[in-house]
């Protein structure tokens, strides 16, 4: 769609589905989500993503526009996580203006029965409701943040590109406490260079993309990850 192409625009990405078959693609720069249905022929939903209710999140939004976000997750309350690249690496919970940041519970990702309740309009802007950043040992083992997904467990798994690592996240999130910890990290094998995409399947097989400009394969199978 012409009208989506700008001259801030960056490449897409991240992505995730809800129920219905929809598709929500992040787009980088400008910060935006957008929703097309089942076959990507329709784009139903523009959200744009707003950070200007927060002086100290807007510096660091614009201070880098290649470490802003870089994966999208679904919540059943309307809600949507961000993963942020780095400088800093964070989790950032949007919401539509008047909502309240809520945080993580294994009950709120969107899974495969999920349907994300979109507004009614065809363009609504959603606003930073809180920011969580990477602390203890995840702080210094983990270089950036390229991709975040939901296990069958419910627990939110994020990838590494700079690291080559899988890491867990706590298993919940309170919005009054500004950061994440790591319960577990797993590495990668050396041959997945630059891994940039992660799905975790009901089965826990682990799918790996990674973004490389010489001809080799793109897309890698892993188990093990179930603990």
């Amino acid at each position: 769609d012409a009208g989506l192409r700008t001259p801030r625009s960056s490449q897409w990405e991240g992505i995730d589905t809800d129920a219905t078959g929809r598709v929500f693609v992040l787009r980088e720069v400008p910060g935006t989500v957008l929703v097309f249905d089942q076959a990507l022929e329709t784009l139903l939903h523009v959200f744009p993503l707003t950070v200007e209710d927060d002086p100290a999140e807007l510096e660091a939004w614009e201070a880098d526009q290649n470490a802003l976000g870089e994966g999208v997750l679904l919540l059943r309350n309307g809600h949507l996580f961000v993963v942020k690249e780095d400088k800093p690496r964070q989790l950032l919970e949007f919401g539509l203006p008047g909502a309240r940041a809520e945080g993580l519970r294994a009950d709120l990702p969107i899974a495969d029965t999920g349907e994300f309740p979109t507004p009614q309009a065809s363009r609504a802007t959603f606003r930073l409701l809180t920011a969580w950043d990477l602390g203890g040992a995840a702080a210094e083992r983990i270089g950036d943040l390229s991709d975040v997904t939901v296990g069958p467990d419910g627990r939110i798994y994020v990838l590494s590109d700079e690291s080559r690592c899988i890491a867990r996240l706590q298993a919940t999130l309170d919005p009054e406490d500004r950061l994440i910890e790591v319960d577990r990290i797993w590495g990668l094998p050396e041959r997945l260079h630059q891994p940039e995409g992660l799905v975790i399947t009901g089965d826990w097989e682990v799918l790996v993309a990674v973004d490389h400009p010489e001809p080799r394969e793109n897309l890698f199978l892993l188990r093990g990850l179930d603990a």
